[in-house]
């Protein structure tokens, strides 16, 4: 049995039941969108909280663990709100979302960088 691990695979899960399309998204953008921002979480969650682990572990400040903490959840909440409930996904909520996320994998990046000089 197929297990969801977050929102957004079953809302793709029921979009492919709904359309009948088994790989890729075929001619429908509205797959596309969830496919592409299921990809879009697990490209970068999974590293990015290696990363903190990693950095926090080794004995990054509780405050900058704490920051990128926050930006990550705050980033994915941020896009996938604006992913899922705006038309075009064009609004402000996107970048922001996308430049929250990157700042948490920035943040343990430099510090594990420094860290290894």
């Amino acid at each position: 049995m197929h297990r969801h691990t977050n929102p957004r695979d079953a809302r793709r899960w029921l979009r492919r039941l709904a359309t009948g399309i088994n790989f890729g998204w075929g001619d429908d953008t509205a797959l596309m969108k969830k496919v592409r921002g299921h990809g879009n979480f697990t490209e970068t969650v999974p590293i990015t909280l290696l990363a903190i682990t990693l950095a926090e572990y080794l004995g990054m400040a509780q405050s900058w663990v704490l920051a990128a903490a926050i930006a990550i959840v705050a980033g994915r909440l941020i896009h996938y709100h604006t992913m899922v409930f705006t038309r075009s996904g064009a609004t402000n909520g996107r970048p922001v979302g996308m430049i929250l996320t990157f700042s948490a994998m920035v943040i343990p990046s430099v510090y594990l960088l420094y860290q290894s000089f």
